[in-house]
């Protein structure tokens, strides 16, 4: 990549977004991230509207 700046990765514990996160660091982007917590992989507890 030729520029840097801010960034926010979500889904980085995966392994696109972990791999989209770590390049981007590599690059000297500031990288913000989220992952989804252990609780919400309980298909009980997804929203549904």
């Amino acid at each position: 990549m030729n520029s840097s700046g801010k960034v926010l990765i979500l889904g980085a514990s995966g392994g696109i977004g972990g791999e989209v996160a770590r390049r981007l660091v590599a690059d000297n982007w500031q990288v913000r991230a989220l992952k989804r917590g252990a609780q919400m992989r309980d298909p009980k507890m997804a929203y549904s509207g």
